[in-house]
Order: C-alpha cells, then structure tokens, then sequence
C-alpha cells in the first residue's frame, strides 16, 4: 500500500515521521554492531538501498530500489545521472570511501558521502534522508563510536533543511570535489551540526 502525498497528505505525513525513526534506530543498530563486529566494514550499495527501503516504505511503490528514470532536483539546477549509471556509480562510491578512509577527516568523509549520494540522486523518493542516514553512519565509524547526544545530525537536518543546506550542496555541485578533501561548505555545516548534537548532552 502506497499513501501518496496529494491523495492522503495526512496520513503521508505521519508515515514519513515514522519512517524517519526506523531508519534513524535501524542505523543505529547496524553502526553500532558494525563498529564491534565488523570494524573493517565501510560501505555497501546494499547498506544504502537498506536505509532508503525503511524510509520509503509505504510512500513509494520503488521503495529501496535504484530509480530507472530521469530525476530532477526540486531545490537544485543539478541534473542527476543517467539512471543506468547509477550502479557502477554508488559502486564507485564505495570503493572512493575505502579506498581514502585512513587519509580522510571524518567530518570531510561524510560531507563527502552525504553530497555525492545527493548529487547521483539514485532513488525516485527518499535521496536526502537516505544520504544524511549513510553520512551519520559512515562519521560514526570513521570516529570509531557512537555519538552522544539527544538531537542527532539527521533529525536535525531532517528538521532544519535551510538555504544555507541547499546553497552547500550546489557549492559542491559546482566544484565536484574527491577525496580526500571534502565539499567545504557543506563540511563547515555537517561541524556545526556535529557541535549542536554533542551540545545537547547534559
């Protein structure tokens, strides 16, 4: 069953709230088991269909899986890639993110994942919660713990998608960064993220 937004908004709504706290709690689970058990673990195409799964669930009939159409982005002037490019792509993607973890900042690392995953646009819904979830996760394991702290990076990004948000991915867009440098802007964004969760902790 699929409740699309302009036949059933409400009920929309509160699935997508409800999604949200899937994913965030089956990210989570799976991070934390991966920072004690597999250690050497660091990203998977199949991790991320994962997360978009959960948080699509019940809101896309594609839910979890690659888009095989043209997209756009509604707050960018970027055009996706072609969606038969979208595999190798991701799986480019994971090799960049292993292949540069012991030279990379962590911050710079998520920033990284969080815009590339934004800019290759792979699902038909769910990209941006799906990428700041794959970030959150990667900036966990690359620290090598669990961040503290009552409002974690995606809930608060979920809830605080502003100009400066949209204009750090364009930023990013326009000067297709690799690693191991990181998007500025948007490194400079996630840090004050990161600092407004840890300043939670009583």
């Amino acid at each position: 069953m699929v409740f699309e937004e302009n036949l059933r908004p409400e009920a929309f709504k509160i699935l997508v709230s409800r999604n949200l706290f899937r994913q965030h709690q089956y990210m989570l689970d799976t991070t934390s088991l991966a920072l004690e058990h597999l250690p050497n673990v660091r990203l998977f195409g199949t991790y991320i269909r994962e997360l978009n799964a959960i948080a699509t669930a019940g809101l896309c009939a594609t839910a979890g899986q690659y888009r095989n159409e043209p997209a756009s982005i509604n707050t960018s002037n970027h055009q996706p890639p072609h969606h038969t490019e979208i595999e190798d792509l991701i799986g480019d993607l994971c090799v960049d993110v292993s292949k540069h973890w012991g030279q990379t900042d962590p911050i710079d690392l998520a920033a990284y994942v969080i815009w590339k995953l934004t800019w290759i646009h792979p699902f038909v819904d769910g990209n941006g919660r799906t990428a700041d979830a794959v970030g959150y996760s990667v900036l966990c394991r690359k620290l090598g713990f669990m961040l503290p702290g009552a409002n974690p990076i995606p809930t608060y990004w979920h809830a605080n998608r502003d100009k400066q948000y949209y204009q750090a991915l364009a930023s990013a867009d326009s000067q297709m960064p690799s690693l191991p440098q990181g998007p500025e802007d948007l490194s400079d964004l996630l840090g004050r993220a990161l600092i407004n969760q840890l300043s939670s902790i009583p």
